[in-house]
């Protein structure tokens, strides 16, 4: 037996919502971001798609610290995307922005504080330092014109509030009661959860199989597919049928896979709402690249580059 490469799996768990918060430096998908550095936070330029121009809505986020690296004590990657199906193209990443955040023990945001009630009653939040959008929580450069309460990182997500919430809550908004509206669920992000990882437990098995096996593998796979009278053909036969190179390569995956059936990897979009047949986003693994030292940014957000591998690509 060899022993594969370390891989940490991704799994999806509900979980309440203030454990989410950026104080608790959460790996979470969907929702709004739990920002690392809370100021600045990503301009809607940064966060804008690069074919329609619309803002990207938040995906996921991954704390991944360097403690050996000072300015990485903390240290989060931030995946965003376009809505837009038309946006979503093979081989091209344009409707997706990465953003890297970092910060040293000692910075401007978070305190030493040691105990979930600490933490509670500290609660750093981004918009204690710049104006937030109420709809998907990036930099709100927009207000409202008439009660000058509430902000928008776009015109399209201000028009989206005005029908959903604002529209009736602004004349309120006006009176000083000191009070905010509670925030509507304006259907524009993915719903949320914590992303739990986990270290892959599994071994590859050199020792070739026997024709038994490869035989049960092959009716299997070939069943599952499309239904087939195979059960009388011999093995030459179903490999014929079968195992043509992008059929072995889909047979691996969904043997590595079975090891552990709900991560994150193949299901996410199922988790997100948007796995559907017509035009929805769409992609087969998405793969980020960032500095290898973590390089010193300061509180900003640096972009890094993503590959996006579209399901027919990751199985050919």
């Amino acid at each position: 037996m060899a022993s594969c490469r370390d891989v940490e799996l991704g799994f999806v768990e509900e979980r309440e919502e203030l454990l989410l918060k950026s104080s608790f430096f959460p790996s979470k998908v969907g929702g709004k971001p739990a920002w690392l550095s809370l100021k600045p936070i990503p301009s809607p330029e940064q966060l804008s798609c690069k074919l329609c121009g619309e803002t990207t809505i938040f995906l996921i986020q991954t704390y991944t610290p360097r403690d050996y690296t000072f300015s990485a004590y903390h240290r989060t990657l931030f995946i965003f995307v376009c809505r837009n199906p038309a946006c979503c193209r093979k081989n091209e990443n344009k409707n997706l922005r990465v953003l890297r955040s970092q910060l040293p023990k000692n910075n401007d945001f978070y305190g030493t504080v040691s105990t979930v009630e600490d933490i509670v009653n500290y609660d750093p939040t981004a918009d204690k330092y710049q104006p937030v959008c109420i709809v998907c929580g990036a930099w709100g450069t927009k207000r409202c014109a008439k009660c000058h309460r509430v902000s928008y990182c776009s015109k399209g997500h201000q028009v989206i509030d005005w029908k959903i919430q604002h529209k009736k809550a602004c004349a309120l908004q006006q009176v000083a009661t000191g009070e905010s509206a509670p925030v509507a669920d304006h259907g524009v992000l993915f719903p949320e959860y914590e992303l739990v990882t986990e270290a892959e437990e599994y071994e590859e098995i050199n020792e070739e199989k026997s024709e038994e096996e490869k035989m049960k593998g092959l009716s299997a796979f070939l069943k599952s597919d499309e239904a087939k009278d195979i059960d009388d053909l011999p093995l030459s036969e179903l490999e014929k049928i079968a195992i043509s190179e992008h059929d072995k390569v889909f047979l691996k995956f969904k043997e590595r896979v079975a090891h552990e059936p709900d991560q994150v990897m193949p299901q996410l979009l199922i988790h997100l709402n948007v796995d559907s047949l017509g035009d929805s986003i769409d992609w087969g693994t998405l793969c980020v690249f960032t500095c290898a030292d973590s390089c010193d940014i300061g509180n900003n957000y640096h972009e890094e580059f993503v590959y996006k591998q579209d399901v027919s690509d990751s199985i050919q």
